[in-house]
């Protein structure tokens, strides 16, 4: 753990803060801290101070004891929520675990979640443009962009994925920082079961949760998770472009055949997630792809309860009348990690609080997989050598055949009527599961959900009918986080 001293002078950071119609202005942001008074942090909001706090603790370093006061004038009808990087570099700088001396001309955007993962909802390029004109000579940025901003001129552009290399970057600039993985190259989970795990929801088009330690790569099961997917078709790549195109700049020629991904953090707002009658949210924008929530635990209980209506209904309605507006068929996935926090309540083994819990007891029913996993069990491979996506399309078109009737393509989709009539009422299969509905161990829809995995896994199999394996092992994948 890196030691923390006290700073009596504010160090000044850079950030940037941004209006509603993407317009933005520099942020100035500092930090003071007073050791000889009670803990506590002034002068930002507390969903802001939690998510510093855990990424600065699961970075390595530790949170300042003492009085804490953020200084970060933003201007009326813009938000802050790309300072966080550099609240948290301020508050190193200010405890001396960084030199200051370093920060001078640099920018630092980015939003972070609790496991120190930096993200940006912002167009970036434009961003830099700003730090341009400004005269400043250097930004850092979530890697993730970093190959639509190579090219700006004048403005030395520096790329990081976590709180912890921005950290040691500014400790040693000598030391590089991690530039993206090739667009060839993909993390995939190490661990065979949570692999295998994901490879059942790609072929079943099921809900995925992922949890972990405070370092955990929640984000890799889920980008497994899109690898897997088999290309659109080219009347839902079109509808999916159609959605897209309404708020954001997209290439239409040569028509994208690969699914959507969208990244939701848990600070995103109702308007953000579902949209207006004006204006297509991030959950249409998902449509025929992944919408993945960041930090799902801290998710405001509301937004819970309307996703798991959203999932079940796969549309998204406008207006009093409540009529159909724009589709919204997505695979979810979930992410959450062990936060460290102030509440001393319940600790992990580890130590840390462990926060996770479901917004709304609707959500859970609408997970189908869950999966937990481990700091750093993350292999790098080639996306042309990437194994199970031959399987996930195998399995996929043997459901779309038996469902053809009923109009739908994975067997998450199917009522719970038909999964059930396939079977033939003498199934001993749906004897044990009635039997488990009986005794409380399953509610309705679980049930219902179960028997869907339940096929899935025997699609994966190439079977003709699940058998009482099929039934355990989905029994198993529901496990509680």
């Amino acid at each position: 753990m890196t030691s923390v001293a006290h700073s009596a002078e504010p160090v000044p950071v850079w950030s940037i803060c941004v209006g509603g119609n993407d317009s933005g202005t520099l942020l100035p942001v500092s930090a003071q801290l007073d050791t000889a008074l009670e803990p506590a942090t002034t002068g930002i909001t507390c969903e802001a101070r939690d998510r510093v706090r855990a990424a600065i603790c699961n970075a390595g370093h530790q949170f300042p004891d003492g009085r804490l006061v953020i200084s970060a004038p933003v201007p009326a009808q813009c938000r802050a929520d790309l300072s966080d990087l550099a609240v948290a570099v301020a508050i190193e700088a200010t405890c001396g675990s960084i030199p200051a001396r370093a920060l001078a001309d640099t920018v630092f955007i980015g939003q972070l979640g609790l496991d120190g993962q930096m993200s940006a909802r912002i167009r970036l390029a434009q961003a830099v443009r700003m730090v341009q004109q400004a005269g400043l000579s250097r930004v850092v940025v979530p890697a993730e962009h970093t190959d639509r901003l190579s090219r700006t001129a004048g403005v030395e552009v520096f790329a990081a994925s976590t709180l912890s290399a921005v950290l040691a970057w500014v400790t040693d600039p000598r030391q590089h920082l991690r530039a993206p993985e090739p667009r060839d190259r993909l993390g995939v989970p190490a661990d065979v079961r949570v692999r295998e795990a994901v490879q059942v929801c790609a072929a079943g088009g099921h809900h995925l949760a992922v949890t972990g330690a405070g370092n955990a790569p929640t984000l890799v099961p889920v980008h497994y998770l899109h690898a897997l997917l088999p290309s659109l078709s080219r009347r839902d790549a079109l509808g999916a472009t159609k959605l897209r195109a309404r708020t954001e700049v997209t290439c239409v020629s040569p028509l994208s055949l690969t699914p959507p991904l969208r990244e939701l953090h848990h600070s995103a707002s109702w308007r953000t997630v579902f949209g207006t009658a004006d204006m297509v949210g991030a959950a249409a924008r998902a449509h025929r792809g992944v919408l993945a929530c960041r930090e799902f635990p801290h998710w405001d209980s509301k937004l819970g309860r309307a996703l798991a209506m959203l999932t079940r209904e796969g549309a998204i309605r406008f207006g009093d009348g409540g009529q159909l507006g724009v589709p919204a068929q997505f695979q979810l996935a979930l992410t959450g990690h062990d936060c460290v926090c102030e509440d001393t309540g319940h600790r992990s083994p580890s130590g840390a609080h462990v926060c996770f819990r479901w917004p709304h007891e609707e959500l859970d029913g609408c997970v189908d997989v869950r999966v937990r996993i481990q700091p750093g069990a993350v292999e790098t491979v080639s996306r042309a050598r990437l194994t199970g996506r031959e399987q996930v399309c195998t399995a996929r078109r043997i459901a779309a055949r038996r469902w053809s009737r009923l109009g739908v393509l994975t067997n998450a989709r199917v009522p719970v009527d038909a999964l059930r009539g396939a079977l033939g009422v003498r199934s001993a299969l749906l004897r044990e599961l009635d039997q488990l509905t009986r005794t409380g161990a399953l509610s309705a829809a679980q049930a219902g959900a179960v028997l869907a995995v339940t096929w899935t896994l025997c699609d994966l199999r190439g079977e003709a009918s699940p058998a009482a394996d099929d039934l355990e092992h989905a029994l198993r994948l529901r496990r509680p986080v």
